[in-house]
């Protein structure tokens, strides 16, 4: 696989809401920074009654900030169990925010599932400590049942560890270590919420014991069945019902890197060898191409230096329905991440996340969050806009793939001999221009639009997109262009010379459609990097202008 240099800059979990800055929100963000003993004495709980609960949505908007004020605060670089055990102290830091307000039902959901175990490992350790912390310990004792605590394991169906639910801390900590692991490669996800949502869905609206109800999913992967969220995400969202999800983030436009096809998951696969994880969006918005640097033979530049490879690609969110059903619900996706340029990762070998994958340098990357919106609504929105419906097309193309490299040299010969060296080089074009022009194609035919679109994520995709389509027809319409030119004169001008060398420069010495091409291509790529600074696609545009465009002849 072909590479494209940058500088890779580590960072943490994502935050995804920006925080409110207000008394209410400091208060918390200092008992979770560092945890304060409960002022309530026993006895003193909240009752459930008109005077004393709050509305479902301040519980929501408290839980929230709870969790955004300490979410992506930190800067060090996180190794595996430091990310799951951050996490954790989050979701402990809305289950806190929750028990301030009323008695509260945690129901965790946790995968089994073969690929999962380092995360989730990692992840029950944590949630076992919490447990154990004197303050939370404090908080539960403020009145009868005011913790109550449901266990719930899931692979391709859901087993219910610890139900009824118990407000024993000691039982909660023991049941959490009760899910054996399994050898199914199905992570039925929202299925498992949903049933839970069954049992425990009267704790919330029953009035005789109504409480705050919080759902935390504990999963390496997206899930096998996504089409569930618009039905979940109604519930959730009515019933102001947060779910906190711990997981890996979706690489950017794909299920998975290491499959054969990225963009699809293998229905063959029976096993958990090629996990699910995503994509971000409803649908894939990444167009790919994998074109050779063309650098000049006396650059003095080593193609080997600073490169990435670019499949592995972190969107900066977790995986769509993931996401979608966090939010719905006033929750959040909390993304685990191994430290950058990390040599084991989480599962090692060439696994996701792995520590070698591009991210955004900033901490909120919030304003690129994709719509988490239904299939419905999306294709709706496509039809709105024909630089986003354009996207979406050329990103379902296989990837471009420009795997050979064009000739360079062309000794001196007699006639009949360099037509037919000349010829074999113009089969580069040939063969390479169809696929190029198909893409570029597609993408320019949305262009109109483009400014149109709202979305400073579309925008960045849309113009990488174009830009690089544009550049790699640009190359190779130029160096077709130079070809055809040698063709009709090769003549030296040095008589003394014995070979023509084309070399990549920014010049453009044939058609002045292929100036403008690489003129509009330029355009587009420094827009990303200019409008859209410390995201993966504008270190992916700086990479792209790293090659020369156009083509210039020497003598040797």
């Amino acid at each position: 696989m072909k590479c494209l240099p940058w500088v890779l800059l580590s960072l943490t979990l994502l935050p995804f809401w920006a925080g409110c800055e207000d008394p209410l929100q400091q208060a918390i963000s200092e008992k979770v920074a560092q945890p304060k003993p409960a002022t309530k004495q026993p006895g003193t709980a909240k009752t459930g009654s008109k005077k004393t609960r709050k509305p479902p949505k301040n519980a929501v908007e408290i839980i929230s900030r709870a969790y955004d004020s300490t979410h992506g605060g930190g800067t060090a670089r996180q190794t595996a169990g430091a990310s799951e055990e951050a996490a954790i102290k989050k979701v402990g830091a809305a289950i806190r925010a929750s028990l301030d307000l009323d008695p509260t039902l945690v129901v965790w959901l946790i995968d089994r599932t073969p690929s999962a175990q380092t995360l989730v490992g990692s992840a029950v350790s944590a949630a076992k400590a919490l447990y154990s912390e004197a303050d939370l310990k404090q908080l539960a004792s403020a009145g009868p049942e005011q913790l109550l605590t449901a266990v719930v394991a899931f692979d391709d169906k859901a087993e219910f560890i610890l139900d009824p639910p118990s407000a024993d801390l000691a039982q909660a900590q023991a049941a959490l270590d009760k899910f054996p692991p399994s050898t199914s490669g199905r992570e039925n996800t929202l299925a498992a919420v949903k049933q839970a949502l069954g049992k425990y869905l009267s704790y919330r609206t029953d009035a005789a014991h109504r409480r705050e109800v919080l759902f935390v999913v504990l999963t390496d992967e997206a899930g096998d069945d996504g089409s569930l969220v618009d039905e979940l995400a109604d519930v959730l969202k009515k019933n102001a019902l947060p779910v906190y999800c711990v997981g890996s983030p979706a690489p950017w436009g794909q299920v998975n890197p290491t499959a054969a096809d990225p963009k699809k998951v293998d229905p063959a696969k029976a096993d958990d060898s090629e996990p699910n994880y995503g994509p971000e969006s409803v649908q894939s918005e990444r167009v790919d191409i994998d074109m050779p640097q063309l650098v000049a033979s006396d650059s003095g530049r080593s193609d080997s230096n600073n490169y990435v490879n670019l499949d592995y690609i972190d969107s900066g969110f977790g995986p769509y329905a993931l996401e979608r059903l966090c939010r719905s619900g006033g929750g959040q996706f909390l993304a685990i991440r191994p430290d950058s340029h990390s040599d084991n990762g989480f599962q090692g070998g060439g696994f996701w996340p792995n520590g070698s994958e591009l991210r955004f340098d900033s901490e909120s990357p919030a304003k690129y969050a994709p719509e988490y919106v239904s299939a419905e609504e999306y294709r709706k929105l496509l039809a709105e806009n024909k630089a986003r419906q354009a996207l979406v097309n050329a990103a379902l193309l296989p990837k471009l793939q420009i795997t050979d490299s064009p000739d360079r040299q062309f000794a001196k010969s007699n006639e009949a001999q360099m037509k037919r060296t000349l010829d074999r080089a113009q089969q580069y074009a040939a063969t390479n221009a169809p696929k190029v022009d198909k893409l570029y194609d597609i993408l320019a035919a949305g262009e109109g639009d483009r400014t149109k679109l709202t979305s400073p994520r579309l925008k960045a995709q849309y113009d990488l997109a174009l830009g690089r389509a544009a550049a790699a027809k640009a190359r190779i319409d130029g160096y077709n262009s130079m070809i055809a030119a040698l063709k009709r004169d090769h003549t030296f001008a040095n008589e003394s010379s014995s070979a023509w060398i084309i070399e990549p420069a920014d010049a453009f010495e044939t058609e002045s459609t292929i100036k403008k091409l690489a003129e509009r291509a330029k355009t587009c790529l420094e827009r990303v990097i200019n409008e859209h600074p410390g995201t993966p696609w504008a270190k992916i545009a700086e990479a792209e202008l790293q090659s020369p465009m156009g083509w210039t002849w020497k003598e040797m």
